[in-house]
């Protein structure tokens, strides 16, 4: 009885670190377990620790291969861990109190607001409500459209392109950038049926839930709530458009003669796009960043810095923290 009054009086932000920590130690168990590896091969403990982390940290740093080394169970695994991570382990609880009560307390709310996950006007209800109905809807729309390219274009058999599918967009809504094949999105490099749908993903998952939540309202609402979209909104969109413009042509230019060299002028422009896309908070990749110029891992590097929207699943520090210190030194200089 002390024990559960100890953890009451815990603040939120150190239930939310103890609650991704258990979710790390959790996945790490399982990897360990047997079915968790394919074949004869078996997991350290290290590994099965970094696979983990990468995983509910939505890092896509990977030990081992994914798609060889863990067996379709473990990949399972890997996959809940990428889901649970992005939705935000504190979100599943306040979801759970709500289903088994009705209700939410003061509590999770203030635990809600430090996951980074504002709560819409309607209150925590709504916010749960729309975070995993837009989750489901977009993931079910990229995974639709991966099975069905993978099928038609590459000859997979329904289940095997269902699976890949499923693990993809989830990956790629998440911005996990783990893949089930060893050279990640290589094979599908001049494939914009597969590349588009997952650079759509990212960018969904990447703008954040309360963007999403305010052009929804938008729509519904018509040229009304116009006015209403709030500067973190307008911030968020316009920033997220310069940078995928600004990232494409700076990537189109540095490896136009490069790594995009063999490709075709409609590929050259497609990679570059991706190549745009992902490093802000995927971490897919379509050519071997081994090869790439010093200035375009540079560039890279600042693309990864900066992130993406605020209470979504991308890193980095932000756009809108981005544009609020170029704003200051803009007024400073």
């Amino acid at each position: 009885m002390k024990r559960l009054l100890f953890l009451r009086q815990w603040g939120p932000a150190r239930l939310t670190a103890t609650g991704f920590l258990l979710l790390i130690l959790i996945g790490t168990v399982l990897l360990l377990l047997p079915f968790a590896e394919a074949g004869d091969s078996r997991a350290s403990f290290l590994s099965a620790l970094f696979t983990a982390t990468s995983a509910v940290s939505l890092t896509g740093l990977v030990v081992v291969d994914t798609g060889s080394f863990w067996s379709p169970a473990g990949q399972v695994v890997i996959l809940a861990l990428i889901q649970l991570g992005g939705l935000g382990i504190m979100s599943l609880a306040s979801l759970s109190g709500l289903l088994l009560t009705g209700r939410i307390s003061f509590k999770a709310r203030k635990t809600g607001a430090y996951e980074n996950r504002p709560i819409l006007a309607g209150g925590i209800r709504r916010t749960l409500i729309f975070t995993f109905a837009f989750t489901a809807v977009v993931e079910s729309i990229i995974a639709t459209a991966v099975t069905a390219r993978l099928m038609v274009g590459y000859g997979h058999s329904f289940p095997r392109a269902l699976w890949e599918g499923i693990f993809h967009a989830i990956s790629a809504f998440n911005n996990a950038g783990f893949s089930t094949n060893s050279d990640n999105l290589v094979p599908f490099v001049g494939d914009a049926w597969i590349l588009l749908p997952l650079a759509g993903a990212v960018i969904g998952g990447g703008l954040g839930f309360p963007v999403w939540a305010e052009l929804v309202r938008h729509v519904r609402r018509g040229s009304e709530a116009t006015r209403r979209i709030s500067i973190t909104a307008r911030m968020t969109l316009a920033a997220t458009g310069v940078l995928i413009a600004a990232g494409t042509i700076f990537f189109a230019l540095t490896e136009w003669n490069g790594v995009l060299a063999p490709m075709s002028w409609g590929e050259k422009i497609l990679n570059a796009f991706f190549a745009s896309v992902s490093p802000r908070t995927a971490g897919f990749n379509t050519f071997d960043y081994g090869e790439v110029h010093p200035v375009t891992l540079m560039g890279t590097d600042t693309l990864m810095f900066i992130g993406g929207g605020s209470a979504g699943t991308a890193g980095g520090i932000k756009v809108t923290t981005a544009c609020v210190l170029l704003a200051a030194m803009a007024a400073e200089f």
